[in-house]
C-alpha cells in the first residue's frame, strides 16, 4: 500500500475537493488567481471537456486501476510530464505534496517532492484523480450510479464516507446523490484483517 490507510484517505479526501461538478479558485504557480470553468466546458476558452482541443491525449483517456490515467502513471517523473504538457493550471502544495491539475486533459496528479515549496527534480507522480465528467474510458466513470460501479468492479471492501477504496487502486467518490464525482487512481494494496507477524531484530538480519 502507498502508506498508513489514514494517509490515502487525508490525500483522496483533498484530491476530492472542488470536483468537477462545481467552478472553484485555482492558483497558478505563477501566483495568478482564476476560476475554474463549469462541468461543461474545458479551458478558460469555453472548449467543451472530450472535444479535440490540439492537446495530445484530451480523447478518451484510459482510467487503468493501480496504474495511471492517459498519458500520465504512478512513478511518472512531475517534470517530465510538464515538458510534454506544459504547466499545470492549478498547483497546491501542502507539506512536500502537490496537486497539480491540468483542466484541458481533466487530469490532477498528486506528487510528492523533497522540497516544501515546489516540485523537486527528483518529484514523481504517487495518485490521480479525474476533474472532468467527459472524456475518459474505463471500468468506471465519472457519472455513473453507484449501482452501475457496483456491477462493473462490485462492492467497495473499503467504503469512507463518500469515497469507496477497491484494493485494486481505483477509488470511487460519489456526491451525495450517488452519482460518480470522481475517478482516483493509487498503488494496489492488500487489504488485512490481522496485523502482519513480528519479525525479531535478530531475524531480521
Amino acid at each position: 500500500m502507498v502508506g498508513p490507510r489514514s494517509l490515502l484517505v487525508f490525500v483522496f479526501g483533498l484530491l476530492s475537493c472542488g470536483g468537477p461538478e462545481e467552478p472553484r479558485t485555482k492558483t497558478s504557480s505563477s501566483g495568478l488567481t482564476a476560476t475554474d470553468p463549469s462541468p461543461d466546458e474545458g479551458a478558460e476558452t469555453g472548449t467543451p471537456v472530450g472535444e479535440d482541443t490540439g492537446v495530445p491525449g484530451t480523447q478518451g483517456l484510459a482510467i487503468e486501476p493501480g496504474l495511471g490515467i492517459g498519458p500520465a502513471a504512478i512513478g511518472d517523473g512531475y517534470w517530465d510530464f510538464v515538458g510534454e504538457y506544459g504547466e499545470p493550471d492549478s498547483l497546491i502544495a501542502y507539506r512536500r505534496t502537490f496537486f497539480a491539475t491540468w483542466t484541458e486533459l481533466g487530469v490532477e496528479l498528486v506528487v510528492t517532492s523533497s522540497d516544501d515549496l515546489t516540485p523537486s527534480a527528483d518529484a514523481e507522480v504517487i495518485a490521480l484523480g479525474t476533474k472532468a465528467f467527459d472524456g475518459f474510458s474505463g471500468p468506471v466513470l465519472p457519472g455513473m450510479t453507484m449501482q452501475e460501479v457496483e456491477t462493473a468492479i462490485g462492492v467497495s471492501p473499503d467504503p469512507v464516507d463518500l469515497t469507496h477504496f477497491y484494493p485494486s487502486g481505483i477509488g470511487v467518490v460519489y456526491a451525495g446523490n450517488e452519482t460518480v464525482m470522481q475517478i482516483t487512481i493509487f498503488p494496489a494494496f492488500t487489504i488485512r484483517t490481522e496485523p502482519p507477524e513480528m519479525v525479531s531484530y535478530g531475524d531480521a538480519r
